[in-house]
This record gives C-alpha cells, structure tokens and sequence, in this order.
C-alpha cells in the first residue's frame, strides 16, 4: 500500500508539473525521453512516468460506434486509454492500413478488427500474443463482437529475457500473401526492454513503408527501444503521443524493400 501510495504521489506531482504529458498532442521524443532520464537519475527510479494516465472502466471517448465493443472494459491502465483511441481511429482512417501486425492481444485488437470490419473488410489484424488464456480471451471477444474475420490472435512463447520468439514463417501463413504496413506493440509483458526485438524481428514480413506504434512509451524500455530502432535506416520517429501511458510514434521507408 506504501509503495502504491508513493507512486500515486509522483504521478500527481509529474503531471503537475509537466501537464504536456495529457495534453493530448505529440512531443519531440527526446524531450520526453530527456525527462525520464533526468527523473531517474534524481530519483533512482527506473520508470517515473509510468503512471501518468487514468484507470477507466469502459469507453469514454467521442465514438459512439466503439461504446458497445468496451463496454465494462479497464481502460488506460495496462490497455489503451479513450482518448488513445480516438487518436488511433483517426489515424487508421488517415493511413489505411491492410495489415497490422500486432504485439500483445485485447483491447487495441477489437479497437482494429472494429475499424478492418467497417472499412477495409479484406483487411486483416494479427496479434501475437504470449498468454494462452489471454490469446484466448480476445478471439472470444473478437468472435461476440462479429469480428473474426479480420483478426487472428496467435501464441507465441518468449524466451528466457522475456522476449517474444516472433515466428515470421507463421505469421506470413496467416497474412496470406499480404505486407504489414502498420506495427503495434504492446507486449509482450516482461522485463524493461523484452519488447524491442519486435521491430527486427518483425521485418522480414513489412511493406515498404508503413506506421510504427510503441504503447507504455513512456517507461525506460520502451524509450530506449524507441532509441535504437530510429538508428535503423529508413525508420523515422514522430513523436510521443502524451496521453494515457504514452504512445511512441513513427514510420519506415525501407529502401531494401522499394
């Protein structure tokens, strides 16, 4: 209780102090990244910002399209929050993706299986996911809310970091023929750091070009992954979407592709 009580009261003096982090709007990554360096060296914290957005129980956003799909669902403390929602709506409807490969199954996956479904209904959405039971419970939600046919959420183990064994050879059977032109990680769940091989790893099976999301972009691994794949030629990075737990932002132009 100490230690919850203690990170509640740096949550509330951080999001005091820096109101960027919910405004809604995209920052200059290093500004952020800047800032939890600075915080964990005065602090000795590992992730400062970790908990900067809000506990919701179902959706709260401005499409009512979505209410039914969340409806009692936790939202914005290890799943997306509404207004991350309503931000990746619009973004899928500016970028239009055909195929999303996905890192860590549930919300986000109905969020884009419901987008495919009403707007790219040849689309397809794969989300890898590390948990059988979990990997179970999305295609369960996926199948009541009449959207199968654009999502498959498959297992995938990790390894002993914690680092999902990305499997492109079984992820290329399900895309059929189809390039990943949009990335969203959000898992797996680990140790800081297991979820930067996802990129890499992940390719063999890209498009040209394409959209990178990276959610809990505000803790130190997701930064430092974030880091690391700006180093890789043809991968830019946005910026950070301050709401919720933060959202990494950015696209390749892969010239070995082209």
């Amino acid at each position: 209780m100490l230690s919850y009580l203690k990170t509640a009261l740096r949550s509330y003096l951080i999001r005091k102090k820096h109101p960027e982090l919910q405004s809604g709007q995209i920052i200059d990554f290093e500004v952020v990244k800047n800032l939890n360096d600075a915080l964990c060296r005065s602090g000795a914290i590992e992730d400062p910002l970790a908990s900067m957005g809000d506990r919701e129980i179902g959706y709260a956003g401005t499409r009512e399209e979505l209410s039914k799909i969340f409806d009692g669902v936790e939202l914005g403390t290890w799943a997306i929050d509404s207004r991350t929602i309503d931000w990746l709506w619009d973004s899928l409807s500016r970028n239009r993706p055909n195929a999303i490969l996905e890192f860590g199954s549930g919300s986000s996956t109905c969020l884009f299986c419901e987008w495919m479904k009403r707007h790219n209904p040849s689309g397809i959405v794969i989300s890898v996911e590390q948990n059988k039971a979990e990997s179970e419970k999305t295609s369960r939600r996926l199948h009541d809310h009449g959207m199968s046919g654009n999502g498959r959420v498959v297992f995938m183990d990790v390894d002993s970091a914690g680092r999902i064994v990305v499997d492109c050879e079984k992820i290329a059977a399900l895309l059929n023929g189809r390039k990943v032109d949009m990335l969203f990680v959000d898992g797996p769940a680990g140790p800081s750091g297991c979820r930067e091989n996802t990129f890499c790893d992940s390719m063999p099976l890209f498009s040209a070009s394409g959209h990178w999301f990276i959610h809990d972009a505000y803790r130190t691994g997701e930064l430092n992954a974030i880091a690391r794949w700006s180093t890789i030629d043809g991968v830019s990075v946005t910026g950070i979407l301050c709401c919720g737990n933060g959202l990494g932002t950015g696209q390749w132009q892969l010239p070995s592709l082209s």
